[in-house]
């Protein structure tokens, strides 16, 4: 636009307020640089390797957690397939029934959990 052809608004801006335009302009070299000084956080080699190597580490604990579900539950399996194997009378000796078998081992499970928690936490670091 201009000059002379500025709204009424326009020109009362710049008769009473002259510094009002540069300081407009100001603001917008300032957010210029920043945008433009702004830098991307992949972009150095060291801080992709860093972000490549943490997902690698994440993605070995996720395997290795779904491994260690995989042998817990064959384990089970087996454990239940020879508790099936035995007598009633084998049951009995060692305190089960033949309807406990299942939850015989989920208990067995968790108090081994429990212990295993409780051995860690008493190792020395």
């Amino acid at each position: 636009m201009a000059r002379n052809a500025r709204s009424p608004i326009g020109r009362f801006f710049d008769q009473f307020f002259p510094e009002f335009e540069a300081q407009i302009a100001n603001r917008k070299e300032i957010a210029m640089t920043i945008t433009y000084n702004t830098r991307d956080p992949l972009t150095t080699s060291s801080e992709i390797r860093r972000k490549v190597g943490r997902l690698i580490s994440r993605f070995g604990r996720l395997i290795n957690h779904v491994m260690a579900a995989a042998l817990a539950h064959r384990a089970r399996q087996a454990d239940i397939a020879i508790l099936r194997q035995l007598s009633d009378r084998e049951l009995k000796d060692i305190g089960l029934t033949r309807g406990e078998i299942g939850e015989g081992l989920a208990q067995a499970a968790i108090s081994r959990i429990r212990m295993q928690r409780i051995e860690h936490l008493e190792r020395p670091s």
